[in-house]
This record gives structure tokens, C-alpha cells and sequence, in this order.
């Protein structure tokens, strides 16, 4: 499978002995369009170095072995092969000098070599196969390190159901997983399991939207049924009261012929009774019927009147992201865990596909979620904004810059705090060569304050 390389990423293994050739190499794959990292380049200074280079490892689609007599000998360069082997990382090695196959790790000692001295071999042969070798299959081996680190964040999670695929991403995952993997790579079981659960919680989620239907629709069927036996029963109590104004109506007009007939009679019968006129005889009360008030009585043996469906309580707010609760963790009351997050979210920060904590860093010294920071928070908020340096014309400077304005005129600032912020604006403003540490702190997650 032949596909464009983009901006894969590439981690260079390889012997401090044989830095020479590392260095030509690193150049020469960084004009080919590839990230390149490496222990030298890509740590900072006094940040704990283990934790760091799993990171760098893990963020990387390949990583690259520079293989010699030096690299066997060195037991850091073993462990980085350990890592990458455990993170399910594709291992391409380069032999740059005669080794031992029995001194080799036993899965590098299996894979095709890429060869860069021996007869008809050179630097440049060598750095044209590397270059196809890392275009082959390369989305196929960049999506698995997407996925991992996803998978990841689930299982620090302990497993959070928010943290699974869902929509659109889910339905990617599962045709991902369904091509072949390429040669030497394999689907790493915690990904196979991650895209299971996403799947699995889906299905529940369909089948209770499913469920909530079936019962809101029943619900609603049975109040609009109370409702119609409640139009009914008005109609036909109006009805009967209607009825009963016409029988009073017929039975007064049969009063008045008779009276009027005993009235045509009265001269010809002396002895009888003056009987009075008709016009003054008092004409029966017509019962007049209001409409709506009929509704208000009911008969002794009518049905009580239907209750309404009850309602399906609101549902609740978007659940917190993991971004969003590893960027409230630099405010968290104890120091390791402070510092803790400093490193993670600064590795974020770094990190090709940083948007998401970007915008929680943002969101963070913006009202109302400023306004709860402590000044120790705050400031740690500001440094990881400063660990980015790209901040001119994105699409976060105009939040940005009203937020630093607003701290700066409603807050009482420290001068670390203040430093921060000028650098912020620095950076807003487009000015180069402004340091991505502030406040005079240089390891990221460091509180000022203890």
C-alpha cells in the first residue's frame, strides 16, 4: 500500500558514539518532509528523561534504528527498542556497520535490513530505500498511533465511557481495523480492545435511545387517549344539558296554548274564574347552559380525569473532556499532582494534533473558569499557553488576547504572572524569538509559589 507520507513522524534509536551519522541522517530525512525526534532535540532541560522518551516514542508512527556494534553495546538503546517493541511500534533498522546477528535483539535480528555500507551500498542508496520504506503503509501505521493514544487516555480513565469512539470516528476505527496490517506491524490488542468497547457501547446506547422512545411514546399515546375521553365527556354532558333546555322550552309553549284556549272560553262561562291573560302569565325559566363550565362537572360515575405523561428529566451538560480535566489538574491543591499534569499537558501542547488542549488552555482564564483559579492555577494555565509558540493570527488570538486584558485589569498580578502574559502578547503580536518558558521558571509544571 503506497501512500502520501504527510508529516509522519519518525524516532531515530541510535548510539551517542554514532551521533556523526545521525546528524546527516536526521537532515536528510527532515528534507524529505519527515517529523523527526531524537533524545538530544526533543527533551527539556531537567525534565525527567523516561517519561519523556516513552512520549516521544509513542507519538511516533516509526521508529528508526541505527544499528552498529555501539548501539548493541548500549543498554539505553535496548531499552528504547523495548519500548517502541512494547507500544507496537513498526522498527525499521539500519545498518550502518557489521553486528553480530546472535548480539541483536531477536525481533530485530528477523527484520529486512536496510543497508547503508557493504559492496555497491552508500550514505545516498541507503537514505532512498529508507524514504520508501517509511511512505509504505504509512496511514495504516499512523492511524494505530492515533488510536493508541486515544486507547491510552481511556485506560487512564479507568475506562471512562466518554472517552469511547462514537459517530462518525467510530465507523472509521472499524473499517481501519478491518484491512490487513502491513508487514512486521500487527494491531496492538489494547487498540483491538478499545474499538470493541466503543463499539459494544454504542449498541447499548442505541438500544436505550431505542427504549426511551418506545416508553415516551406510550406515555404520550395514554395522555393523548385521557384527553380525547376528556373532550368526549364534555360533549356529551353539554349535549344532555341541551336536550333537557329543549323539553323546558316545548313544555312552557304547551302551558301558554293551554291558557290562551281557557282565556277564548271565559265569556262564554260566567261562573268560572277570571283566569289572567296570557302576557302575564310567568313564562318557565329557560336553563341556559355555560360551555365552560359544563367541563368543570362531571357525573357521579364519571372516570377521573387522566393525569399528563410524566416527563423525561433534562439531560445533563457534556460530560468534561479529557483536556479539559488534565488543564484543571494545574490547579489541583497538591503539588505532585500540579506537576504531574504540567508534563503531560505540555506534551500535549507539543504534540501534532494539539487543538483540543489548545482550547481548553484558552477556555481556562476565561470567565466564569478564571474566576475559581487560584494564583498558583492561574499561572501554571499561563505557562502551558507560553509552551506553544505559534499563537499570531490562529484562531484562538482573539480570545486570547481579550482574556490576558481581562486578567491584567480585574486581577492583582504577581511579576512571574506578569511576565507570562507580556510573552503572550509578544507572541500575539508576532514578535520571533520570544522563549516558550516564562516567569523565570525553566521545567514546565513548576509552581512559583512553592
Amino acid at each position: 500500500m503506497q501512500t502520501d507520507h504527510g508529516s509522519a513522524r519518525v524516532f531515530v534509536s541510535y548510539s551517542r558514539k554514532d551521533a556523526e551519522f545521525t546528524d546527516e541522517l536526521v537532515i536528510s530525512l527532515q528534507s524529505h518532509g519527515f517529523d523527526v525526534v531524537f533524545d538530544r532535540e526533543d527533551l527539556f532541560p531537567g525534565e525527567q528523561f523516561e517519561p519523556r522518551l516513552h512520549n516521544l516514542i509513542s507519538e511516533s508512527d516509526t521508529t528508526v534504528v541505527v544499528m552498529s556494534p555501539n548501539w548493541v553495546a548500549s543498554e539505553w538503546c535496548r531499552n528504547e527498542y523495548q519500548i517502541a517493541q512494547n507500544l507496537g511500534r513498526r522498527l525499521l533498522p539500519l545498518l550502518i556497520a557489521p553486528v553480530n546477528l546472535a548480539d541483536m535483539p531477536g525481533v530485530i535480528a528477523k527484520l529486512q535490513f536496510i543497508a547503508f555500507h557493504g559492496a555497491g551500498r552508500s550514505f545516498a542508496r541507503g537514505m532512498a530505500d529508507l524514504v520508501t520504506a517509511l511512505r509504505t503503509d504509512i496511514s495504516w501505521v499512523r492511524e494505530q498511533t492515533r488510536l493508541q493514544g486515544r486507547a491510552e487516555e481511556w485506560e487512564n480513565a479507568k475506562r471512562s465511557p466518554a472517552l469511547l469512539l462514537r459517530g462518525e470516528a467510530l465507523d472509521q476505527a472499524k473499517a481501519w481495523i478491518a484491512e490487513p496490517p502491513p508487514d512486521h506491524v500487527s494491531v496492538l490488542p489494547g487498540v483491538a480492545d478499545f474499538i470493541a468497547a466503543s463499539d459494544e457501547g454504542a449498541t447499548q446506547q442505541q438500544r436505550q435511545k431505542l427504549k426511551r422512545r418506545v416508553w415516551f411514546g406510550a406515555l404520550s399515546g395514554l395522555a393523548l387517549i385521557g384527553t380525547l375521553g376528556s373532550v368526549i365527556l364534555s360533549l356529551q354532558l353539554r349535549n344532555a344539558q341541551l336536550e333537557d333546555d329543549v323539553q323546558i322550552a316545548e313544555s312552557a309553549k304547551d302551558a301558554v296554548v293551554q291558557l290562551a284556549v281557557f282565556d277564548e272560553t271565559r265569556e262564554a262561562v260566567s261562573d268560572l274564574p277570571v283566569v289572567p291573560a296570557p302576557d302575564s302569565i310567568a313564562q318557565p325559566p329557560t336553563t341556559r347552559v355555560d360551555p365552560d363550565a359544563v367541563v368543570e362537572e362531571q357525573a357521579p360515575d364519571a372516570p377521573p380525569s387522566p393525569t399528563l405523561a410524566p416527563e423525561f428529566p433534562e439531560p445533563l451538560g457534556p460530560e468534561p473532556t479529557a483536556e479539559t480535566q488534565l488543564v484543571a489538574s494545574l490547579n489541583n491543591p497538591n503539588k505532585a499532582t500540579r506537576l504531574a499534569a504540567g508534563a503531560d499537558v505540555a506534551t500535549a501542547v507539543r504534540s501534532k494534533d494539539n487543538s483540543q488542549i489548545l482550547d481548553a488552555l484558552v477556555t481556562a482564564i476565561e470567565p466564569p473558569i478564571v474566576n475559581g483559579l487560584t494564583s498558583i492555577g492561574r499561572f501554571n494555565t499561563l505557562y502551558m499557553l507560553n509552551v506553544h509558540g505559534d499563537w499570531h493570527d490562529s484562531r484562538w488570538s482573539r480570545r486570547l488576547r481579550a482574556a490576558l486584558q481581562r486578567i491584567v485589569t480585574e486581577t492583582s498580578v504577581g511579576p512571574q504572572t506578569r511576565d507570562c502574559i507580556d510573552k503572550l502578547r509578544a507572541k500575539l503580536d508576532g514578535s520571533e524569538n520570544v522563549a516558550n518558558v516564562c516567569g523565570k521558571i525553566s521545567n514546565y509544571g513548576l509552581d512559583p509559589y512553592n
